[in-house]
């Protein structure tokens, strides 16, 4: 079982708001809102069982509870394609640069949330090199989905149909 929710969020204030968020999702969810937040690590869910990983990307806010590893990336697709071009060619592997060229708009943000929510489900993070895996080799553990302008993805033991759950910033009011 995976669930997404999403918010608006103040640009200045996006991981106040995600951790907000993540326990809000961990209380719809598993009853609990407890999230240990780690410095430089991904937060955890207190309960046994629940996990937990939150991204955010210019405004808006995603975190997304499961009963298994998780990991969530969002981003903003308002690159120029050349500049996504330039940013695969330092960060993505041949095949997946090979992948992207017949139609970078699209396909760059697809394998930029791949590499991003899979390095947040194994708990490397940016501490694993990006050119150094190819997200062709990792398996069918990739569930994408689109909102507001924004690419997501999410990495778990398998792909799952995504429907994210808009959640209105009132909600969330008591976690800030």
């Amino acid at each position: 079982m995976t669930e997404v929710f999403f918010t608006g969020c103040p640009e200045d204030d996006e991981h106040r708001y995600g951790h907000a968020l993540a326990r809000y999702a961990l209380k719809k969810v598993f009853g609990d809102d407890r999230l240990i937040l780690r410095p430089g690590h991904k937060p955890l869910a207190a309960l046994p069982g629940a996990h937990v990983s939150i991204s955010h990307s210019l405004n808006v806010c995603a975190a997304a509870v499961s009963d298994g590893e998780i990991g969530l990336d969002i981003e903003l697709t308002s690159r120029s394609a050349d500049r996504l071009m330039r940013l695969a060619g330092r960060f993505f592997a041949a095949d997946e640069l090979d992948y992207i060229k017949a139609d970078p708009k699209r396909r760059f943000y697809e394998i930029w949330c791949r590499k991003e929510s899979y390095v947040k489900y194994t708990g490397e993070g940016f501490a694993r090199s990006f050119p150094g895996f190819s997200v062709f080799r990792v398996g069918e553990r990739f569930s994408s989905f689109e909102i507001y302008g924004h690419f997501g993805c999410v990495c778990s033991l398998g792909a799952t149909k995504i429907v994210p759950k808009f959640v209105d910033n009132a909600e969330i009011s008591e976690y800030l």
